[in-house]
C-alpha cells in the first residue's frame, strides 16, 4: 500500500531488503496492474553518467533519419488518428527506404507544423508538446546534415533511463547502491520530476549496506 501511494503521488521509491525478498517482483506486479511498461536496469561499480543518462556519439545520417522517422511515427500515432493518416506515414516510410533523408526531414517538419496548428484547437498534453518540440529540433538537425553530407554528425544517444523518462515508462534501478555516489547525483533532477513525462516513475532496490561491496546511498539521493 505504501508503494502504491508513492506511485499515486509521483514519489520515487527505495526498497531495501535481503536478496530474494521480492523487491523486484513487487514492482513488476504493481506495474502490471497499472498497465505500465517496466524497465529493469542493473547498476554496478562500473556504472557511469553516460550509461545512466546517455551521451553524444558520432552517428551516420541513416541513423539520424531512422530515429527521426521512428519518433515521428510514434508521436503521430499518439496524437492523431494513425489510420486516417496512413498515407502520410507511408510516404515517410518510403522516403526512408529510398534513403531520401531530406524528404524524411521535410515530412517530420510537416508533422510538427500539423501539431502546432492542431494545438490551437485541442487541450494540450505537456508530454506530447515536449515530444513534438524535440522532433522539430531533430528535423532541423537532419536538414542541416543533408546539406553537408560529408560532415561527421554527432547526436545525443539517450540511455534507457532517459528514454523511459521521455515516454512515461517505469524504471527499477536494481542494486542501486553499487553505483558510485557521484554518478547517482545525476539522478536528482529526474527524482524531483523535472522535465519528465507525467507517467514516469522511478524505483530503486538495494540490499542492506552492510553486505560486501554495498554502501549507503548519498544523503541527497536517499
Amino acid at each position: 500500500e505504501r508503494v502504491a501511494a508513492c506511485v499515486a503521488s509521483r514519489e520515487p521509491v527505495l526498497l531495501v531488503g535481503e536478496p530474494g525478498g521480492g523487491k523486484t517482483t513487487l514492482v513488476q506486479v504493481l506495474a502490471r496492474h497499472c498497465g505500465a511498461t517496466l524497465r529493469v536496469l542493473n547498476l554496478s561499480h562500473a556504472t557511469d553518467a553516460e550509461e545512466l543518462l546517455g551521451g553524444v556519439r558520432p552517428v551516420s545520417v541513416a541513423e539520424v533519419s531512422r530515429r527521426l522517422r521512428d519518433a515521428c511515427a510514434e508521436l503521430f500515432a499518439a496524437t492523431f488518428d494513425a489510420a486516417a493518416n496512413a498515407a502520410f506515414l507511408g510516404v515517410l516510410d518510403r522516403a526512408f527506404a529510398a534513403s531520401d533523408w531530406a524528404k524524411v526531414a521535410r515530412g517530420a517538419a510537416k508533422a510538427c507544423d500539423a501539431y502546432t496548428k492542431s494545438s490551437k484547437r485541442r487541450k494540450l498534453d505537456a508530454g506530447q508538446t515536449a515530444g513534438w518540440a524535440r522532433l522539430a529540433t531533430q528535423a532541423q538537425i537532419l536538414e542541416k546534415r543533408c546539406a553537408e553530407p560529408h560532415r561527421l554528425a554527432f547526436a545525443f544517444m539517450a540511455s534507457a533511463l532517459a528514454d523511459a523518462a521521455a515516454k512515461g515508462d517505469w524504471v527499477l534501478l536494481d542494486e542501486v547502491n553499487l553505483a558510485p555516489g557521484d554518478v547517482l547525483q545525476h539522478l536528482l533532477p529526474m527524482l524531483e520530476g523535472r522535465d519528465v513525462h507525467g507517467q514516469f516513475r522511478v524505483f530503486a532496490a538495494m540490499n542492506p549496506s552492510g553486505d560486501a561491496g554495498k554502501r549507503e546511498l548519498p544523503p541527497a539521493v536517499r
